[in-house]
């Protein structure tokens, strides 16, 4: 998973898929991003995050898109909800 579609997340979303990771969640306030990201890497699962989700409905939206629980979390946005949201999604695993 990773959290922002903004220069940070799509590099490491394209590193990340050069490193053969799948499947890949990519999260973003702002659709044009996420459409974007699509563009880069066509098998990229993306989800729109609504604001007024809690850190817990936002991390259950992202298990959905990834079929499931997800091992890492690459937060690349620095914002508290997104950040809360990571160690929702990975309890487990790892966030960056």
């Amino acid at each position: 998973m990773i959290s922002g579609a903004g220069p940070i997340g799509l590099i490491t979303l394209l590193a990340c898929r050069a490193a053969g990771c799948a499947p890949i969640v990519l999260t973003d306030l702002v659709q044009s991003r996420l459409d974007f990201a699509k563009t880069l890497v066509p098998s990229v699962r993306t989800v729109l995050i609504d604001q007024s989700w809690s850190a817990e409905r936002t991390a259950e939206e992202i298990r959905k898109a990834g079929g499931g629980e997800l091992r890492t979390a690459l937060e690349c946005t620095g914002f508290e909800g997104s950040i809360r949201a990571a160690i929702y999604v990975s309890e487990g695993g790892v966030i960056w």
